[in-house]
C-alpha cells in the first residue's frame, strides 16, 4: 500500500494534514490453488477544503475478477454508503453531551 500526506493551513492560519490518501491492492485467492479469484485497489482518504469543510472519498481504482463477484461489491459498497449517511446524519452523531 501507499500513503500520501500534505500538510496545510486552516482558516486559523493553523498547520493541519491537508491531505490524506491510502491506496491499497487486495488481491483474493480460491483457497488451496493459484487462481485469483479478484484483484483490486481500493484508495480512500481526505481533502481539507475552505471554511472548516473536509472532503473524505473512498472509491475503486481497479478491479479483475468475475462479474458476480464484482456485483457482490458493489451491493456491499452500496449499502456501507447508506449506513455511513445515516449514522453521520443521526442524532446520536456528533451530540454535545460527549462526557
Amino acid at each position: 500500500f501507499t500513503l500520501e500526506e500534505e500538510e496545510g493551513e486552516d482558516e486559523n492560519g493553523e498547520e493541519i494534514v491537508g491531505f490524506f490518501q491510502k491506496r491499497e491492492r487486495f488481491v483474493n485467492w480460491i483457497p488451496l490453488t493459484h487462481f485469483v479469484l479478484w484483484d483490486q485497489v481500493q484508495c480512500y482518504g481526505f481533502k481539507y477544503l475552505n471554511a472548516g469543510k473536509v472532503e473524505v472519498f473512498h472509491r475503486g481504482e481497479y478491479f479483475n475478477g468475475p462479474y458476480l463477484v464484482r456485483l457482490g461489491i458493489l451491493l456491499h459498497a452500496k449499502y456501507v454508503i447508506w449506513a455511513t449517511e445515516k449514522h453521520i446524519n443521526s442524532k446520536l452523531f456528533a451530540t454535545d453531551d460527549l462526557g
